[in-house]
């Protein structure tokens, strides 16, 4: 119905028709056309808040799966050479408690991160963005275990 009304004003301006109108029905015309994208914005704000909860439980998520794929990528590496210098002992095996050490503080000090520039910033977007960041990690950990596991082979 308010559309309706939007594309006869519309149709009404284009024509010259609405010069013709009394003024009373200008008014109610235009009016309506008002209400009408008041009610366009409400609708699209509500929408816009859905988008972000989801994000939000996907944002929150993508941690599950970032903290299970560096787990993972310790337990792929566990009794085997270890390439990485920060996470390998004397004779050149993987360190477990090294690596847990590491991978706790950073994962930890990045999550963090994302935590203040969430609740400094107004933009409810940076959820999306964060969320995407930390599957993209958790994918690339995971594809680090699935090498070491030997899944990959060619």
């Amino acid at each position: 119905m308010k559309n309706t009304c939007r594309r006869f004003l519309l149709v009404l301006v284009s024509t010259g028709l609405l010069s013709t109108l009394s003024a009373q029905e200008r008014a109610g015309y235009v009016s309506a056309v008002r209400e009408s994208h008041v009610e366009r914005r409400v609708l699209i704000s509500e929408r816009s808040s859905a988008s972000n909860r989801r994000w939000k439980r996907a944002w929150i998520g993508s941690w599950v799966a970032f903290a299970a794929a560096n787990i993972l990528d310790m337990r792929s590496s566990a009794g085997k050479h270890e390439v990485n210098p920060l996470l390998r002992n004397a004779d050149g095996g993987f360190n477990a408690q090294r690596a847990g050490i590491l991978k706790g503080a950073i994962g930890g000090e990045f999550f963090l991160m994302q935590r203040q520039l969430l609740k400094k910033s107004d933009n409810p977007r940076l959820y999306k963005t964060f969320a995407i960041t930390n599957y993209s990690a958790a994918g690339a950990y995971g594809a680090v275990a699935a090498h070491n596991f030997g899944v990959a082979k060619k």
